[in-house]
């Protein structure tokens, strides 16, 4: 079969599919998303585990050997690590090449649930999650402020991550460089003598109440505790009401002998912008988006939130403006290569042979 000879003498249907492949090519590019990170999925699982007020020590010996043992009876691992601090652990699994990651995942997940009941019930949290390369920040914003303390900035920061957790393409919004809040106990000693009490009373008694506060330690003059969740405290009032001792037939309560609030623990990494303290936001791609039309909304999602005057928002990191560099570049390379390969086959081939052989697919390139 002669194909040009073909393609000459049915020459309509041949102007008909190059201008069909041409409505392809522009199609493609005008709707194929656009991201920095191509989407690659790989067979690897990430668990985490949250634990409050657990120490890494009791986080590897109740939660992650347990879980670890009953995931390492699955097929096709290759390697699995673990990391653990205080109030968490996280199992990252991986599996062999050539696995299928959504049966890595339901096998992950059948293993952890299978022992979900061995675990401590004061775990809060078991999540399972694939890992792949859209698991990156697109955005990420940064709260500061001269005179906000902690509090005020991750207040805004919960009304931020709110609003955007209704935006389709964003997922995985996290408030970074919240220091965890601590109960800080500030004794008297001239009452605690007065009273007769010592500061061992106050540490058993706040110890044996076994505290159920969601936050970080307790502090009693530089000394921490883990703050526990199964016990009788709910909130911060409840610490002040302690019993401590008694004198003279008195119930003294802590109250009494020490001042009691919320604080922040010391900080384990520094945040700053600008020289500014602050917190970050940070948000993830879900799969399949296109960052350039996702930008705009976002923006006007962050921009329905009313910040207070003493809080400034910054945008630190913003891969739409990359992603429109490159697309920018793309475009020009695009249109350059079509002029000069239209230039040579026009001397070539004339003008009519010239447009057909080359612009449809230099589009689909």
């Amino acid at each position: 079969m002669n194909i040009p000879k073909l393609a000459i003498k049915n020459y309509q249907f041949t102007i008909i599919a190059f201008a069909c492949l041409i409505l392809l090519g522009l199609r493609s590019f005008l709707t194929m998303p656009r991201l920095e990170d191509p989407e690659i999925n790989f067979a690897t699982v990430i668990t985490t585990v949250i634990y409050p007020g657990a120490s890494p020590k009791e986080i590897e010996s109740q939660v992650i050997d347990v879980l670890e043992e009953e995931i390492n009876e699955l097929e096709n691992i290759k390697e699995m690590l673990s990391f653990i601090s205080n109030n968490v652990g996280v199992i990252r699994t991986e599996f062999e090449f050539g696995t299928d990651s959504d049966d890595a995942l339901k096998d992950v997940i059948t293993a952890t649930n299978a022992v979900e009941t061995m675990l401590p019930n004061q775990v809060s949290e078991m999540t399972n999650r694939k890992f792949t390369t859209s698991s990156v920040a697109i955005f990420q914003l940064a709260l500061t402020s001269e005179s906000a303390n902690y509090e005020q900035l991750h207040d805004v920061g919960e009304l931020l991550k709110d609003e955007l957790e209704s935006l389709k393409g964003v997922t995985n919004i996290e408030i970074q460089g919240y220091p965890d809040r601590q109960v800080k106990v500030s004794v008297d000693p001239v009452k605690m003598t007065q009273m007769n009490v010592a500061l061992d009373d106050i540490e058993n008694a706040i110890l044996s109440t076994n505290a159920n506060i969601p936050a970080g330690k307790i502090d009693i003059s530089n000394k921490y505790f883990n703050i526990k969740t199964s016990g009788s405290y709910n909130d911060i009032d409840e610490v002040r009401n302690t019993i401590v001792g008694s004198n003279q037939g008195k119930i003294i309560y802590l109250k009494n002998v020490a001042e009691v609030d919320w604080g922040y623990d010391d900080e384990k990494w520094l945040t700053r912008y600008n020289g500014e303290h602050c917190l970050f936001i940070k948000a993830e791609q879900s799969g399949g988006i296109n960052i350039l039309e996702l930008a705009p909304r976002f923006r006007e999602k962050i921009s329905n939130v009313n910040l207070p005057d003493n809080i400034d928002l910054h945008y630190v990191f913003d891969q739409s403006q990359s992603v429109e560099k490159s697309v920018g570049i793309f475009q020009d390379n695009l249109f350059q290569g079509i002029i000069l390969v239209g230039i040579i086959i026009l001397l070539i081939l004339g003008f009519r042979s010239a447009f057909w052989s080359c612009y449809p697919f230099r589009l689909l390139s």
